[in-house]
């Protein structure tokens, strides 16, 4: 059992406003808090869309991208996903890539 202490890590992914919240709740029992998802485009109009630099700034280490809901209900297509993946790397944060959902 000794081998595989620590091998785990608990990651929560709140919606965006609640993000600096939960860390604050969670993040001293080493729980890691992590975005729901970000746009793809740096800057431009997008309502209601957050970018990578927003979700970096809030102290964010992961990122859910293609999770079955974005997929379904936003038309995620694998494209967009992509260039979510690459720029939540870009951006130095680790992509939580969901497949095989539905």
């Amino acid at each position: 059992m000794d081998d595989v202490e620590g091998c785990t890590e608990v990651v929560l992914f709140p919606p965006f406003p609640f993000i600096s919240k939960v860390m604050d709740i969670v993040g001293k029992n080493g729980i890691t808090v992590g975005a729901q998802q970000v746009y793809y485009q740096d800057k431009g109009a997008f309502t209601g869309s957050v970018a990578a630099s927003m979700v970096k700034s809030v102290g964010c280490e992961f990122v859910l991208c293609g999770h079955s809901e974005r997929r379904s209900l936003f038309s995620d297509s694998d494209a967009n996903i992509n260039a979510k993946v690459k720029k939540v790397l870009e951006f130095g944060m680790k992509p939580i890539l969901c497949i095989g959902e539905t």
